[in-house]
C-alpha cells in the first residue's frame, strides 16, 4: 500500500474533528451553531510526496483590515454560487490563489469542517495527493496571499 493510499484508508476516517475542536477552544469560544454559521468555505491541504520527504502547501495571507489578515493557512475560500461542491470551492480557490491546478481524481478525503467564530465561517478542508512527478508550478495572486 502507498502513503496516499494509507492516508485515505487508514487516517481519513472516523476523524474526531468536532470533539477535539471544542477541547481546544478557549473556555469563552463560541461553538458553532446553525445561526451562527454566515458562509461555507472550503481548504485544500495538498500533499507533495517524493521518496526523500513528504510537503504540505501553506499559505500566507495578504495584510488588509480583516479578520484573516496575514495568517498563514490552506488555499482555500468561500463557496460561490457557481460551486457545484465544496470540492470544487477547495479546487478553484487553490488555482486562483496559487495557480496550482488540483483535481478531483487527487483527492483522498476530507477532515472535520472546522467553524471560524470570528469570521462566521464553516471550513471543509479537503486532502489531495500530488506526486512530486506531476511538479507544481506555482503562479501567485498577490493579492490574496
Amino acid at each position: 500500500m502507498n502513503l496516499f493510499s494509507a492516508i485515505k484508508k487508514e487516517l481519513l476516517s472516523d476523524l474526531p474533528g468536532s470533539e477535539t475542536q471544542r477541547k481546544l477552544a478557549p473556555a469563552d469560544r463560541e461553538i458553532a451553531s446553525p445561526q451562527n454559521i454566515q458562509e461555507n468555505a472550503a481548504v485544500a491541504i495538498i500533499i507533495i510526496s517524493s521518496t526523500e520527504k513528504m510537503e504540505i502547501v501553506f499559505t500566507k495571507r495578504t495584510v488588509y483590515n480583516g479578520h484573516h489578515s496575514g495568517q498563514i493557512s490552506f488555499p482555500g475560500g468561500k463557496a460561490e454560487a457557481n460551486d457545484h461542491s465544496l470540492v470544487e470551492t477547495a479546487i478553484r480557490e487553490s488555482h486562483e490563489e496559487i495557480g496550482v491546478k488540483i483535481r478531483k481524481k487527487d483527492l483522498l478525503g476530507q477532515l472535520t469542517s472546522l467553524f471560524i467564530p470570528v469570521s462566521g465561517f464553516k471550513v471543509q478542508p479537503f486532502v489531495f495527493s500530488c506526486p512530486v512527478k506531476n511538479k507544481l508550478e506555482f503562479i501567485i495572486d498577490h493579492h490574496e496571499v
